[in-house]
């Protein structure tokens, strides 16, 4: 009976031994779960919620437009002629100014530049979507619509001459009238100011005479000139 306590003193000694190795086990922090707003390497990628634009492959922003969205075409802002309209451009040169009057009609345009004393040229050709470009004898004329104002170049007599043509109302123009003593040719600045040059029978050129009150004002369309 004596040797029944050291039996039973091992016996709890095991029994401590596993119920410790048991715990230990149970609470190993390797088998912790992850924290709550933590994502381990097996996670799947977050997805965009459906109907969200995809980037492209390029990095880019997506191609996709919005609903009801367009993409402006650069043809619809395109600069066009009126139907009818004149300009008028003063051009500092030498030995004497040159005036310069543009008329379009439609898609034609006739130009006239002269220095009110001897030098005169007739230009005509098309106008069409802002642009126009004018020939006549030795002379060329290339422009285009800025605004409302014309701006190019006039080539008369070899010389290279810059404008820029403001758009005038009417009286403002080009005017001519033919009679026994030759053409005569005008231009009607903004400000009421007549510039113009007659061309007799011969061929020469002098100063054209006030204008008269039968003189035709021209058109774009205008060849008879």
């Amino acid at each position: 009976m004596k040797r029944a306590g050291p039996l039973l003193t091992l016996a709890a000694a095991a029994a401590l031994g596993l119920g410790l190795l048991i715990t230990d086990i149970a609470t190993d922090p390797t088998d912790e779960p992850a924290a709550p707003g933590t994502t381990t390497s097996s996670s799947i990628a977050a997805q965009p919620p459906s109907g969200a634009p995809q980037p492209s492959a390029a990095g880019g922003r997506s191609s996709s437009a919005a609903p009801g969205s367009t993409t402006p075409n650069p043809s619809d802002s395109a600069a066009t002629f009126p139907a009818q309209a004149d300009y008028v451009a003063v051009i500092p040169a030498r030995p004497r100014t040159i005036t310069l009057s543009i008329t379009v009609t439609g898609k034609q345009a006739v130009a006239y530049a002269c220095d009110g004393a001897a030098v005169e040229s007739w230009l005509r050709g098309a106008a069409d979507a802002g642009r126009m470009a004018l020939t006549g004898k030795d002379s060329e004329l290339q422009a285009g619509l800025t605004g409302d104002s014309l701006t190019g170049t006039l080539t008369l007599d070899k010389r290279v001459l810059d404008f820029t043509a403001a758009p005038v109302r009417a009286p403002a123009g080009i005017y001519r009238a033919q009679s026994a003593n030759g053409r005569d040719s005008w231009i009607v600045r903004p400000d009421g100011s007549v510039t113009g040059v007659r061309r007799q029978p011969n061929g020469t050129t002098v100063p054209a005479p006030d204008l008269v009150p039968d003189a035709r004002k021209v058109h774009g369309d205008d060849t008879d000139f």
